[in-house]
């Protein structure tokens, strides 16, 4: 195991997750695993999405928090936050808009029209990414948790 530069990790897997158009969004709860492509946005390294309140990926956290997402060569650990309506977080909507233009009116900006959607933020505990370096498969992780920064 070598010791790498945790910031440094952060900011290329930050940069990974800010350049990509969609994820793949796992959970599971009751014995019943399931995982679905989203659109996402991040804050440094919290992804965000909306989604119906009335969805399986909202009962299915409600559920079991500990949720997988995969985002190219990133394989990411998580805890899922439920943050109510995604029209209500300015900075998702800001951050948002800017990164899905088209999708500027996905969530009711009218105060006095219902948004029946869910904001999921998900807290990265643990994140690797596969690299091919030196003639080898090799594993970065950014432990979170830990604030530490390794290959395998």
């Amino acid at each position: 195991m070598k010791k790498l530069d945790y910031n440094q990790l952060a900011a290329e897997i930050e940069e990974q997750l800010q350049k990509a158009e969609n994820l793949v969004f796992a959970t599971c709860a009751n014995n019943r695993v399931t995982g679905r492509t989203m659109c996402h946005v991040n804050d440094g390294l919290v992804i965000m999405f909306g989604t119906g309140g009335d969805s399986l990926k909202v009962q299915q956290v409600q559920s079991n928090r500990n949720v997988a997402l995969v985002c190219g060569s990133l394989q990411i650990e998580a805890v899922a936050e439920l943050c109510g309506a995604p029209s209500k977080d300015a900075e998702f909507t800001r951050i948002n808009e800017e990164k899905y233009p088209w999708m500027k009116d996905a969530y009711p900006p009218d105060p006095d029209v219902e948004d029946t959607g869910m904001l999921v933020k998900c807290h990265p505990t643990k994140v690797s990414i596969f690299k091919y370096l030196d003639g080898g498969a090799h594993w970065d992780v950014l432990d979170v948790e830990k604030q530490e920064a390794y290959r395998l």
